[in-house]
């Protein structure tokens, strides 16, 4: 009878349980950083605030490595929910080693990923970035549009992550929804403080950000970002 008991009471608390899958480029050289900086520690910090997330760890350098990383290892998680945090270089087509268009196949494989963050320098200029919602269940993408600093946005990335692991249902029943669960998370942030110091570059938080959602049950996919910062 006990046994029974505790079964019924994990199958509850694991109902809203969430997985940050986390997939990073590594940011440079050995010899020119030792350190080896990455996300990982402050990601982890989130875990330890809110008791419902997990978070899950891999690297990458191509495509069919970004692959592998996902199919055999990070998407088996025993959490019901996932978020795809990838974190590399970036360009006007994607990440440095690959462009967005060639990760849609790969996401179209993982049906309880939830939301994409893209921590990286331009990618949310890629005109593939609203294919990631293409038959899948993705209900939110972010990233990107300008040469950006790599802690400011680590920041960024770190309150998002922490806004958006509350219950899905609330978060995804309207654009609305998900316009005030990230309001929530960029409300910190002042919208003119520049992500890069660059004259050539328009980095204010709020033109260098770009946020899609789709509700549920809707069939478009929704800009948010305007609302948000106006």
């Amino acid at each position: 009878m006990f046994s029974i008991t505790l079964q019924i009471e994990n199958n509850s608390v694991m109902e809203d349980q969430l997985a940050i899958l986390i997939l990073e480029n590594p940011w440079d050289k050995p010899k020119n950083n030792p350190g080896r900086a990455s996300v990982l520690p402050f990601v982890e910090g989130i875990c330890k605030l809110n008791n419902n997330i997990s978070v899950y760890y891999s690297t990458f350098h191509e495509i069919n490595g970004f692959d592998l990383a996902l199919g055999q290892d990070l998407t088996h998680t025993k959490e019901k929910r996932q978020i795809l945090y990838i974190a590399s270089h970036g360009n006007e087509r994607g990440l440095k080693d690959f462009t967005l268009k060639k990760l849609i196949p790969v996401i179209k494989k993982y049906k309880k990923i939830e939301g994409i963050l893209i921590g990286a320098c331009y990618a949310g200029m890629s005109k593939s970035v609203t294919d990631l919602f293409d038959d899948t269940n993705v209900r939110w993408v972010v990233s990107y549009t300008a040469l950006i600093n790599w802690f400011d946005t680590t920041l960024i990335d770190l309150s998002i992550l922490h806004h958006l692991s509350n219950d899905k249902d609330k978060l995804f029943g309207t654009k609305e929804d998900l316009t005030i669960a990230f309001s929530q998370a960029l409300d910190i942030f002042k919208p003119d403080y520049k992500l890069n110091n660059s004259r050539h570059n328009d980095s204010k938080i709020s033109s260098a950000i770009q946020i899609w959602g789709k509700p549920k049950g809707a069939r478009e996919i929704k800009s948010i970002s305007d609302e948000i910062f106006s």
